[in-house]
């Protein structure tokens, strides 16, 4: 089956560098936030979503070895560290008792509660919110934010419209 533009299938052989930077990418993600652990997810979800797609199973198992030896080769220490002098691979055990654990449970109307802070947070937010960036760039941030989603969804419609005709 021939992928995007006479280029090769993204699980044949041809692609090794951009799985590759996937794994880097995520490693050094890791490094930064813990919550990039999701982009390790996102890639497995889109190697079995091409091995799928492709019918070729077999070839799904050498993306996924790469992109996770590569993430945990970049931030396996970091965690491995955590774990020798903490207990935990994440160093949370640590951390919740310094900065004050939630209150009661957490649900999805809390969640949705929380989205404008995270959209902040992940664009320019330091010092547990007591650092903010100019005010002026947030509205610039939130338009690049939607139009991101947009592009995204329009990608999705046409992929499953040109995969059903």
């Amino acid at each position: 089956m021939t992928w995007l533009l006479g280029q090769p299938a993204p699980l044949s052989r041809g692609r090794w560098g951009v799985w590759a930077w996937v794994g880097l990418g995520s490693g050094l993600a890791l490094l930064s936030k813990l919550s990039a652990g999701f982009l390790l997810s996102l890639a497995g979800l889109v190697v079995i979503y091409l091995a799928w797609r492709e019918r070729a199973w077999r070839q799904a198992l050498a993306p996924l070895l790469l992109v996770g030896g590569l993430a945990f080769a970049v931030s396996g220490w970091w965690f491995l560290r955590n774990w020798r002098l903490y207990d935990d691979p994440t160093g949370l055990n640590r951390f919740v008792p310094v900065a004050g654990a939630r209150p009661g449970s957490f649900g999805v109307l809390d969640f949705i509660g929380e989205l404008g802070g995270l959209e902040l947070s992940y664009w320019a937010v330091f010092g547990w919110f007591s650092i903010l960036g100019d005010k002026a760039l947030y509205p610039f941030f939130q338009a690049l934010d939607r139009a991101a989603l947009l592009g995204l969804l329009a990608w999705g419609y046409r992929a499953v419209r040109a995969g059903c005709a």
